[in-house]
C-alpha cells in the first residue's frame, strides 16, 4: 500500500480531525486515536437553498443539483462504498435558511475551478490525560460544491465531470490530494492513474473528438479521466473506514468492449475471478498481480491511436491514449485467470493456482506461483511443445507460436497435461 498515506488528512494542527468516525476515538488517547479503519454511515442531502452558514458571497450564482446531477452524485457515493466501509443514507434537504439537510450536502455555484469540498472535519477536546475527550463536526464539513458549468453535467465514464465529483466526494470522506502537505507522492506517482485525488493526467490518456464533415470540421482535445476511486485512492479509503467484503465476492468476470477506452482499479473481495480479453483485437498485458497494472487494446501505431477519427480529418491530431497501463489492481485483490484475445498477448499470473489462456496470436504466459494451467486451443497431437534451456516451454499450434513459463500443467481440447522443466534443470 506504498503511498497510501500521502492522502490521509486523519489529523491536522489547531484541533481538526477529518474522518467519519472520528466519534469513536473519544475516550482514546490522542496519540493513539481510535476509530480508524470503523465503517461508518453518512447521511447526505442536496441543498435547494443556500445552508444558514453560508453566504451568497462565498456561494454566487448558487443552483442546486438537478435530477440528473443528483444521480450522478449517487452513483459517485456508491463508488466510494464499493470499495470501503462508508456507506451513505439520503435524507430531505431542511429547506431554506437550514442547516440539516445531510452531513453531506451537495450544491453548485459559479467558480472557476471544478468543485470544492470542506473536509469532514471534528472540533476535539483533550483531558488531563492526554485522551480524547469530546468531538463535535463543523456544520461545512463534507459539503460539496461542483462548478455550475455545464460541462459538468457530462457524467460519463471518464468525462472530467464524472472525475470532478468523484475527486470531490473523496475529499468528503477525508482524502487530500496527493500532492500537498508534508507527506506528498512523488511527482510521477501523483497523476490520475494512481489516484482520483490527483491533477495530473498522464501523458498517454490524451483523447481527440471531431466535428463536422469532410468540408468543415473541427476538432477538441481533452483527456480521459478514471471513473472511479483508483489504487491509491482506494488503499487509503479502506485504512480509514475497512475494506468493503462483499464487493465482487463472488465468480466476477471483467470485460470490456473492443478497443475501449478506460482507466479503472478493481477491488474485488472474493471468488474466482478473470480478466478477460478475449474479444481485443489490438495486443494486451494482463498482470494479476495486486497492485500492478495492465493494458488491455494497446494501440501500438498511430492508425491504432487514430482509430475513432475519421479517416478524412487529417488535420486531426492524433490522440496520446495508447492503451497502456489503463488497467490496475487495488492492493488484497486475488484474480485467479487471464484471457487474451487476437493480438501478441503477455499474460502473468499471481501466487495462486492460475488459468491462463492467451487466445490466437504469439502469446507469452508466466504462471508464477501456484499450480498453473495454460489453455491451448487444438489437441494435444497438434502441437508440438519443445522445452528450452530457461525452463519455459514453447507451443507451436493451431493458436500461434506460445512461451509458457512457470507452468505446471496445458489443458488441450482432449485433455489436460502435465509439463515440468527439462531434466537438465532440475
Amino acid at each position: 500500500m506504498a503511498g497510501m498515506t500521502a492522502l490521509l488528512r486523519v489529523a491536522e494542527p489547531g484541533g481538526l480531525a477529518s474522518r467519519w468516525n472520528f466519534p469513536a476515538a473519544i475516550g482514546s488517547p490522542l496519540a493513539a486515536p481510535g476509530g480508524i479503519g470503523d465503517p461508518a454511515t453518512v447521511s447526505y442531502g442536496f441543498m435547494q437553498a443556500l445552508p444558514a452558514y453560508d453566504t451568497a458571497a462565498d456561494h454566487p450564482g448558487f443552483q442546486p443539483f438537478g435530477a440528473g446531477l443528483q444521480a450522478a452524485a449517487q452513483s459517485a457515493l456508491a463508488a466510494w462504498s464499493a470499495v470501503c466501509g462508508i456507506g451513505f443514507v439520503q435524507v430531505p434537504d431542511a429547506g431554506p435558511g437550514g442547516e440539516g439537510g445531510g452531513s453531506i450536502r451537495f450544491g453548485r455555484d459559479v467558480r472557476a475551478d471544478g468543485g470544492f469540498t470542506w473536509f469532514p472535519d471534528y472540533a476535539y477536546s483533550v483531558d488531563a490525560a492526554g485522551r480524547i475527550a469530546g468531538a463535535e463536526p463543523y456544520a461545512r464539513g463534507g459539503d460539496v460544491w461542483l462548478s455550475a458549468d455545464p460541462s459538468l453535467d457530462a457524467q460519463a465514464p471518464g468525462a472530467y465531470g464524472r472525475y470532478a465529483i468523484v475527486h470531490e466526494i473523496g475529499h468528503a470522506i477525508g482524502l487530500k490530494h496527493p500532492f500537498e502537505g508534508s507527506d506528498t507522492l512523488p511527482p510521477a506517482e501523483a497523476t490520475l492513474a494512481l489516484s482520483i485525488m490527483a491533477y495530473a493526467v498522464p501523458a498517454s490518456f490524451g483523447v481527440v473528438t471531431v466535428e463536422g464533415t469532410p468540408d468543415a470540421y473541427r476538432w477538441t482535445g481533452t483527456n480521459l479521466f478514471p471513473a472511479g476511486p483508483m489504487q491509491v485512492d482506494i488503499a487509503a479509503a479502506q485504512y480509514l473506514y475497512g475494506p468493503n467484503l462483499a464487493t465482487n465476492a463472488g465468480d466476477t468476470h471483467y470485460a470490456w468492449a473492443p478497443g475501449e477506452r478506460f482507466l479503472q482499479t478493481v477491488w474485488d473481495a472474493g471468488g474466482t475471478d478473470m480478466i478477460d480479453a478475449g474479444n481485443q483485437a489490438l495486443a494486451c498485458v494482463i498482470d494479476l498481480n495486486e497492485g500492478h497494472s495492465s493494458s488491455i487494446g494497446i494501440r501500438a501505431t498511430e492508425a491504432e491511436r487514430r482509430a475513432e477519427l475519421p479517416d478524412w480529418a487529417v488535420a486531426a491530431p492524433t490522440p496520446s491514449y495508447d492503451g497502456r497501463d489503463n488497467l490496475w489492481l487495488a492492493w488484497g485483490v486475488t484474480i485467479e485467470g487471464a484471457r487474451g484475445g487476437a493480438g501478441d498477448d503477455v499474460l502473468i499470473g499471481n501466487a495462486a493456482d492460475n488459468g491462463l489462456a492467451g487466445g490466437p496470436g504469439n502469446d507469452i504466459m508466466i504462471g508464477g506461483g501456484g499450480w498453473d494451467t495454460v489453455t491451448l486451443p487444438g489437441t494435444r497431437a497438434e502441437t508440438l511443445l519443445l522445452p528450452q534451456a530457461n525452463g519455459s516451454w514453447c507451443a507451436f499450434g493451431p493458436g500461434g507460436n506460445d512461451v509458457l513459463l512457470q507452468v505446471e500443467a496445458v489443458l488441450f481440447d482432449d485433455g489436460a497435461v502435465p509439463i515440468a522443466p527439462p531434466d537438465w534443470m532440475a
